[in-house]
């Protein structure tokens, strides 16, 4: 399977032939989205449009068009529901998905950070209670079962399988709950991937990452433009739901969450020999000691 460069994707002509294959009928306007993972577009101002970049995973879109639909059926706010694209390029083929644009729209994170308390308040208590929703659902009713949350950890950032070794003794280290009361989880829930009409959310976006998890790894540090948003969403969710997170592992969690994921980082970039399992074995074991002695925080 081929994928759409940086550069081609810049290019609307490639991305307008794309766009017909998938869609049968002529394209007029392409509107790139952005994306990380992908290249999102937003075709004729109907349908989103995203096509593999050379990150993109297409075990996760073809798990998302099975579940899509079963997911929407548990849920009371609207989801995407996707077609998968196996489409031509050049003498390769290129995968893509589709879905119809939601209702509402997409704050960016920087917008929602300027926001008053009055207005998070209100959206947080809402998105506290689709969390939830989410949360109740079985992975069992499921067509195809996601990952784990240290699946798709390994998958992102470990191209060397070598190194995929070392990532439970990371876990069991540092997040000894990481298996305790697993749940769905969307995993992406920023700003960007909520629908709002500027009352209420009226659709939750991007459920490529689903997977299963503890409850609080839905709360990722990451997500948030500001530090007091965070706080802000998890208090809310810890108060309504004291059972699924607890505000000791809450804790725990953002304490440790931004060391772990420089180490995952760093250990996707180290080519693994036995020089480099030595050393990383060694600064495994300094990383746990200061840890013991609170120099690390």
């Amino acid at each position: 399977m081929a994928y759409l460069s940086s550069i081609e994707a810049s290019d609307c002509s490639v991305v307008r032939k794309l766009a017909e294959q998938a869609f049968g009928r002529s394209v007029h306007d392409v509107l790139p989205l952005g994306g990380l993972i992908a290249h999102n577009f937003m075709v004729d101002n109907q349908r989103v449009f995203k096509v593999a970049s050379s990150r993109s995973c297409v075990d996760d879109w073809q798990r998302l068009v099975a579940n899509a639909p079963v997911l929407q059926q548990h849920l009371s706010v609207q989801i995407p529901i996707p077609t998968l694209h196996i489409l031509k390029h050049g003498s390769e083929q290129i995968p893509a998905i589709s879905y119809e644009r939601l209702p509402g729209f997409c704050m960016s994170r920087a917008m929602f950070a300027e926001k008053d308390d009055a207005f998070k308040k209100n959206y947080f208590s809402q998105l506290s209670e689709k969390i939830h929703e989410l949360h109740q659902v079985s992975p069992d009713v499921l067509p195809a079962r996601p990952l784990t949350v240290l699946q798709q950890a390994v998958n992102m950032l470990f191209n060397n399988k070598t190194a995929r070794k070392y990532v439970p003794k990371i876990a069991k280290c540092l997040f000894p709950y990481s298996s305790d009361h697993p749940v769905l989880l969307h995993t992406d829930l920023h700003a960007e991937n909520i629908c709002f009409d500027g009352k209420k959310i009226t659709g939750l976006l991007d459920f490529d990452s689903l997977s299963i998890g503890h409850p609080v790894f839905e709360f990722r540090p990451k997500l948030y433009k500001k530090e007091e948003d965070l706080h802000m969403i998890l208090n809310d969710y810890i108060q309504r739901y004291p059972s699924e997170v607890s505000r000791p592992v809450a804790e725990d969690f953002l304490r440790k969450f931004d060391t772990v994921f420089f180490l995952f980082f760093v250990m996707s970039l180290i080519r693994v020999n036995k020089k480099n399992k030595t050393r990383f074995e060694d600064a495994l074991k300094v990383y746990r000691a200061g840890y013991a002695r609170g120099t690390i925080n």
